[in-house]
């Protein structure tokens, strides 16, 4: 049988998976060589199916290896000259050829082309993808299109071409498509085991296999290693890694799943760490101040009072000596390891000089919930990071944290889970604010909660980022009563958190506008708990955004490009206003990668769902958000699960057995995802997916156009790119991806 014919090819695919023997497989030769009549078989598959050797599924099966293999061969060699043009990452490259070898065993069917993946991924531009091929035409014969008319010239496509040469492994350019173990290549990563194991067990005259069952992989593909976060992507996007996932369910929809990192490429999040700014800032005071003004605190027990702070402190001195390990020695000699803020002279954590900072201010109005929300989130933090997202979520310093953790226990460790709790409310003065002297004029400073985040050695993007993935993440509870107007005072300048603020949660709590809660109550009665004091909270808005623009210098038209997330609590007693019912959380969990993925797609769809209901009930509020920021989303919250009750003294109790915290994590897991810490759903484009709608840029807003209804919204940018329910007509659309930046 000569070389390189269908048959060679067909008997070696057969003869690797042990299907025929090279008896069989000479034997069948013989006969085929002969003089035949009509009808008689022809090929090698024809007449092992004729001999009852094979089954249909077999002879299928070892088509479609076929197939595949010279498929895998060309996208290799392609990904290749990608790389080696510098349009994507090596490791860009791995994970899409992975994704391809993944799709191929799980549903039976010739994959998607590694360059089709790679555009509809926003990580390769038609141009560019035109251009490989071409350099590939070229390299294996005449270029069907020209260099010229490709807008690249001939030098560069042969320069690539040439580069596939080098890159491309032996098996791919000398020998026939066979199923082997993958090669030592960065972009051989999935072997073909699964198609063995199919083709030698299937029984004879089984029919080829249903697209969408599933495939038991008997060896786990290897994970090429992942792109840093602060390597710039290719082609102008921010995708960064794609990771498949093995979702139950997914292959009975015979749609395949994609992992990936995407950070927004509009929110960019400057860096702090001092190692690169040379810089340290403050979280009590928010100054900024070089590291070596640092000052140190003296530990022998006869150098105290402090100018600062008063005298029963310890001194603050500037060193003139120091340790091996970095740290000071005092006027006694004693060595002196904590540091503090020249300015308020109040003690840093030692993570502040060595990682990035992530400030969150968590503002609302009194009685909307903000301390509940705040005990809620970062107590699921702890639990939730590590077990879906490898990360941990501790306190950097206890001491500074004491606040916190106290909240903490009262909510979820309490020796009495039955007996009813409640957490004071935040105070305009008291434990959460310290007291120092600022230019002869005592102030109060609000305490922060400072806590680090970092990534576990099994974190899928650990071997290439490190520790560089870590954060430090603080957070703020002020007052309501800090934001009210006319409270920003230069003795309590509780708020100016904002101006180093890279994300603002929002906590609305509707009930507080009459008008939601006489729609809620209209529609089931009394929620509960005892109607609260009415709020405008639409002002609060509005002096917020005053402070910051203040504070930023902005001019007063501008909006800010930081985050706002509009938190809307206390969703337990509103829920049935939304008109759907949301799912217990917006993420999915991979087996095969031990991680979850955040679902943008139901984020984006109960924002639009809130949003409507808040321009039905109190519109001044939506419109306030999104003149303040360019990037808004809703998120609806119960930070309890239900209503909590009053005692007696005013006071609203709840007993920790009975709380049912609901999407309270959300919000910030969303923050992650639009800054690439947490991978996302990525949802490959079908023909059997929803419409799409017509979109048109209104300043830095979208005009939608709901396919099949006259409905339209004009919505802010963060909600485009997604799969999304229309809150009126119930019917599921696709927002296309608009750049508002480059449409205006």
């Amino acid at each position: 049988m000569p070389p390189g014919t269908p048959d060679s090819l067909f008997a070696s695919i057969a003869i690797r998976n042990g299907v025929l023997t090279e008896t069989q497989v000479r034997a069948l030769t013989a006969e085929l060589s002969r003089p035949r009549e009509t009808g008689q078989p022809c090929t090698l598959a024809d007449l092992c199916r004729q001999r009852n050797l094979l089954s249909e599924q077999q002879v299928h099966l070892i088509h479609l290896a076929h197939e595949f293999l010279a498929i895998r061969s060309e996208d290799r060699r392609l990904a290749a000259m990608a790389t080696q043009a510098g349009y994507i990452s090596q490791a860009q490259a791995g994970l899409t050829m992975e994704g391809q070898a993944q799709e191929y065993q799980t549903e039976r069917r010739l994959p998607r082309r590694v360059l089709d993946v790679l555009q509809q991924q926003g990580l390769l531009l038609p141009s560019q993808a035109a251009s490989l091929r071409a350099a590939l035409a070229l390299l294996d014969g005449p270029a069907a299109t020209s260099g010229a008319e490709l807008d690249v010239s001939h030098s560069e496509v042969s320069s690539m071409a040439e580069s596939a040469i080098l890159q491309a492994p032996d098996s791919d350019v000398s020998r026939p498509p066979q199923i082997q173990p993958a090669a030592p290549s960065a972009f051989s990563v999935a072997p073909a085991t699964a198609l063995n194991a199919m083709v030698a067990q299937s029984p004879a005259g089984a029919s080829p296999p249903p697209a969408q069952e599933a495939i038991a992989t008997s060896m786990a593909p290897r994970v090429a290693p992942p792109v840093p976060l602060h390597t710039a992507p290719p082609s102008g996007t921010d995708t960064v890694a794609i990771l498949p996932g093995a979702l139950p369910g997914s292959h009975q929809r015979s749609r395949r799943l994609m992992y990936v990192y995407r950070p927004n490429r509009h929110i960019r999040l400057p860096s702090t760490t001092p190692r690169r700014t040379g810089k340290v800032t403050c979280p009590h005071c928010w100054a900024v101040f070089p590291v070596e003004d640092t000052l140190f605190i003296a530990r022998h027990q006869d150098l105290v009072g402090d100018a600062v702070l008063g005298p029963g402190e310890r001194q603050r001195f500037l060193p003139s000596r120091l340790t091996p390990r970095g740290n000071a020695l005092d006027a006694e000699g004693l060595e002196c390891p904590d540091r503090t803020c020249p300015t308020c002279h109040l003690r840093l954590p030692r993570c502040l000089y060595e990682r990035d900072s992530f400030f969150v201010s968590i503002v609302g109005a009194p009685g909307s919930g903000k301390s509940y929300l705040l005990t809620a989130l970062t107590w699921e933090l702890r639990r939730l990071l590590p077990k879906e997202y490898n990360f941990v979520l501790a306190d950097a310093d206890p001491e500074t944290n004491q606040w916190l953790n106290a909240y903490e226990e009262t909510l979820f460790l309490s020796g009495t889970p039955d007996r009813p709790v409640y957490l004071k409310k935040t105070e305009l003065q008291g434990e959460l604010y310290q007291q120092v002297v600022l230019n002869g004029m005592p102030v109060l400073l609000p305490r922060p909660a400072i806590l680090t985040l970092r990534p576990q050695e099994r974190h899928l993007r650990y071997p290439e980022c490190g520790e560089g993935l870590a954060r430090n993440v603080v957070l703020y509870d002020n007052a309501g009563e800090h934001f009210q107007p006319g409270r920003d005072t230069p003795g309590e300048p509780g708020t100016q958190h904002l101006v180093r603020s890279q994300a603002i949660f929002l906590v609305l709590d509707p009930l507080l506008d009459p008008r939601f809660a006489t729609r809620c109550r209209a529609a089931t009665g009394p929620t509960g708990a005892a109607p609260l004091r009415a709020q405008r909270q639409d002002l609060l808005l509005a002096e917020l955004a005053n402070r910051i623009l203040r504070y930023r210098g902005s001019g007063a038209a501008g909006k800010v490009t930081l985050p706002l997330i509009v938190v809307l609590t206390k969703f337990d007693a509103w829920r049935h206003l939304l008109g759907w019912q949301p799912p217990e959380m917006p993420t999915r969990w991979s087996d095969s990668r031990n991680v979850s993925a955040v679902d943008l797609d139901t984020i984006v769809t109960v924002s639009l769902a809130a949003r409507d209901l808040l321009l039905a009930t109190c519109p001044e509020i939506v419109s306030q958000a999104e003149a303040f920021s360019q990037h808004v989303i809703y998120i609806p919250v119960s930070a309890l699960g239900h209503a909590p009750a009053a005692s007696p003294d005013g006071m609203y109790q709840v007993k920790p057995a009975d709380i049912r915290a609901w999407w309270v994590t959300v919000p910030f897991l969303y923050l992650l995802s639009q800054i690439g810490f947490v991978p996302v759903l990525d949802r490959p484009a079908r023909a059997d997916d929803p419409p799409t709608a017509r979109t048109q840029v209104e300043g830095d807003q979208i005009h939608v156009e709901v396919p099949g209804s006259a409905v339209h919204y004009l919505i802010p940018a963060s909600h485009a790119g997604h799969v999304v329910r229309c809150p009126k007509t119930g019917s599921r659309f696709r927002i296309p991806s608009v750049d508002v930046a480059e449409a205006r």
